[in-house]
This record gives structure tokens, C-alpha cells and sequence, in this order.
């Protein structure tokens, strides 16, 4: 094996590397929704339970609108995103961004597997090629 071929077998492996590693980094929350009757939730918002600044989350309110917010406060009687602001006396439903631990494993053994059978087909060549 040339040089060359060796030098494109190590790019194409960061390169694997670098797509499966941002899967498994971007793969590890999602939203979910907040599981309570709208009174429940309408409490749970207004004592600041729900939401933290900076929180993604989707809101859905009693005209069927969906609002994708990313939250910058919390008042009495608003949900305060960067560009809109929802009242909560309208909110009938949210989702928040969530850490989702099945997920997160299986995209993990999915990344030990691709690494895997990479190094499989890769050190045949490097040995054969005198880098090992």
C-alpha cells in the first residue's frame, strides 16, 4: 500500500469519526412533553417550574398555534422568548428539551460498532503497509 492509499485511509476514518461523533453528541436530548393536566401546568409556570432561561421549548396554546421558543423570562403571566411572548392563561400543552438516556446509549454502541469494523478494515492496510 502507498502512502498515499495510507494517508486517505486515515482521512476517511477522522472523517467517519467526526460525522458519527456529531450524531452521537446531537442525538443525546429531545423534546418531550411535559406531562400535566393545563391547570397543573399553568401552576407549575408561573412558580417557575418548567422552564429556565435559556430553554428551548415548544408551546402550544388554545388557538392550536405552536410557538418554538427559546426562553428569556418567566413572568406572572408570560412566557418571554427572544422574538415572542406567550400568555399563559393560553398555554394548553408544552414541550421542553429534554436528556434522552436510551438515545444516548444507543447512538454510544452504535459508535463502538462503526469504530470498530473501521479499525477491522483498516488494520489489515497499515500492517501490510509497515505502520503498525
Amino acid at each position: 500500500m502507498s502512502v498515499a492509499t495510507n494517508s486517505r485511509a486515515n482521512g476517511l476514518v477522522k472523517i467517519i469519526s467526526s460525522l458519527v461523533l456529531v450524531l452521537y453528541v446531537s442525538g443525546c436530548s429531545s423534546m418531550q412533553p411535559v406531562e400535566m393536566t393545563q391547570e397543573e401546568l399553568r401552576e407549575s409556570i408561573t412558580a417557575g417550574e418548567v422552564f429556565a432561561e435559556g430553554k428551548k421549548a415548544r408551546i402550544f396554546t388554545e388557538d392550536e398555534t405552536e410557538h418554538r421558543i427559546k426562553v428569556r423570562q418567566v413572568t406572572d403571566d408570560m412566557v418571554i422568548g427572544e422574538e415572542t411572548a406567550v400568555p399563559i392563561e393560553e398555554i394548553v400543552a408544552v414541550e421542553t428539551k429534554q436528556f434522552s438516556g436510551g438515545r444516548t446509549l444507543l447512538l454510544g454502541a452504535a459508535y463502538v460498532g462503526v469504530m470498530y469494523f473501521i479499525a477491522l478494515a483498516v488494520a489489515p492496510a497499515a500492517i501490510l503497509a509497515g505502520g503498525a
